[in-house]
């Protein structure tokens, strides 16, 4: 009996950190995905759904080329997009220092009002 309650007790902490703020629990596939996201190198197939509106292989590669997307087919015919071009090509990757990627340089003339 104190087993019992000794691993409820364990698992009270656990059962608060699924909460969420509005008192719903979250979902396990939830956190996984938080977690994921970041250290992923390649869309997901939902980003790629997305991006192309299609969700077949074949059509999201055609879609990609069209667009000039630089993509690799994985063993079932399925694109992947590296997640670094695509944050490239959509124009929102920064260096660290906030500077343009291109390492082009500000139209000085433009911002003194010459």
């Amino acid at each position: 009996m104190t087993e019992l309650l000794s691993s409820r007790k364990s698992e009270e902490p656990l059962s608060r950190l699924a909460q969420r703020p509005d008192g719903a629990r979250a979902r396990t596939e939830d956190f996984e995905s938080a977690m994921a996201t970041p250290t992923r190198l390649t869309l997901t197939a939902e980003q790629l759904r997305e991006l192309t509106g299609y969700k077949r292989g074949a059509e999201q590669a055609r879609w990609l080329k069209e667009n000039g997307f630089k993509f690799r087919l994985d063993r079932l015919g399925k694109p992947r997009v590296d997640r670094a071009h695509y944050e490239t090509k959509m124009g929102c990757k920064l260096g660290t220092t906030g500077d343009r990627i291109d390492g082009g340089s500000p139209n000085w003339a433009a911002l003194l009002g010459a």
